[in-house]
Formats: C-alpha cells, structure tokens, sequence
C-alpha cells in the first residue's frame, strides 16, 4: 500500500430550486479498502481540519491543544505565520 494517494477534484453540479441555472461545487471521492486500514470504517464520521498545509481527514476527533505558558502560544501562533511582535511605534514630532 502506497503511502501517497492522488485524487483528483472534480465538479459536481447541484440543480438550484429558485434559479435555473445549476450551482457547481468542487468535489472529491475517496474510496478503497485502505480506508479501512487507516480507520476509516463504513458508517463512521470523518472530522476534517483545516490546516495551513491543506486540510486534514481523521477518524477521530483532533485532540484540542492546551498552551500552559506565553511561550507556547507564542510558538503556536509562529507555527501559523503570525507575528508575536508588536510593530514599532513611530515616533511623534
């Protein structure tokens, strides 16, 4: 079993009540019995997070991330791209 999967999105067309034209939306299928072996089981919920490098599918819930110190949260907001520093001020005449 490959440890790299491709799948390619394709277009699923929704026909629309109050127009008449259709509503198309990017869609992706997976399937195949290494679902099943990655815990994906028939019948079951998949949680899907957003993460900077692309979304992420989990057969479990994610574990929520507990930050116990400013250093933590500082290290977890540069982890995203965001900056802990505050800009200088410009001094006023």
């Amino acid at each position: 079993m490959s440890a790299l999967k491709t799948v390619k999105v394709v277009c699923e067309l929704r026909p629309r009540e109050t127009h008449r034209r259709e509503s198309r939306a990017p869609f992706i299928r997976l399937r195949g019995h290494w679902l099943e072996a990655h815990g994906f089981q028939v019948g079951s919920i998949i949680y899907v997070s957003n993460t900077p490098d692309g979304l992420l599918l989990s057969p479990t819930p994610p574990t929520p991330v507990v930050l116990t110190s400013l250093d933590q949260l500082k290290a977890q907001f540069l982890s995203v791209g965001i900056s802990t520093t505050r800009p200088q001020r410009k001094d006023r005449p």
